[in-house]
């Protein structure tokens, strides 16, 4: 399991939506910044892991391919799009964040844990190619009260080369 979870940690670090609750913008989490930041923005991500299976000397895994995460204001307006392997982030204004840093993670705060990615603070990765706009200041982006994201079950032998798509929702909070 730890070879399905440290790999996600590290590339898959971001969504949510449904089952999480719709809090109030100050709201707290175990996954913020220790220096002197704000929070600015909450979006609920809904999206989908992508996975493979993978062997190697150590046996079967699902290895991490890809993201894609839908973020979603509270009024349930598409604005934003999380994906990729560095998982970017591109805002409808324009402006964007080229990839996330882990920071600090751990298990997530949802009352529905399961196979579940773990909550993560994340540094940004500023994008030069960015017009100016909502992410333009983001310094650190939160992904907290995850919900789904891991496979349920191991990979097999013969399941190798097999893709699957794991859904999952969370919680965005961006710092500035």
């Amino acid at each position: 399991m730890l070879r399905i979870v440290l790999p996600s940690l590290f590339v898959v670090i971001i969504a949510g939506c449904a089952a999480v609750d719709y809090i109030q913008p100050n709201s707290y989490t175990s996954y913020q910044p220790l220096e002197n930041t704000q929070q600015y923005l909450t979006l609920f991500g809904q999206g989908t892991v992508y996975y493979r299976c993978a062997s190697d000397n150590e046996g079967t895994f699902y290895k991490f391919e890809n993201i894609k995460v839908d973020l979603f204001n509270r009024s349930h307006e598409l604005i934003a799009e999380l994906s990729g392997a560095q998982q970017s982030i591109a805002h409808r204004d324009g402006s964007s964040i080229k990839g996330l840093k882990p920071l600090k993670s751990g298990k997530t705060e949802a009352s529905q844990k399961g196979n579940s990615l773990p909550d993560v603070l994340f540094g940004t990765i500023p994008s030069s190619a960015s017009k100016q706009g909502v992410f333009t200041d983001a310094k650190y982006v939160t992904r907290s009260y995850t919900v789904g994201g891991l496979p349920k079950k191991l990979c097999k032998r013969n399941e190798i080369g097999k893709k699957i798509n794991v859904p999952f929702k969370a919680k965005y909070i961006f710092w500035k």
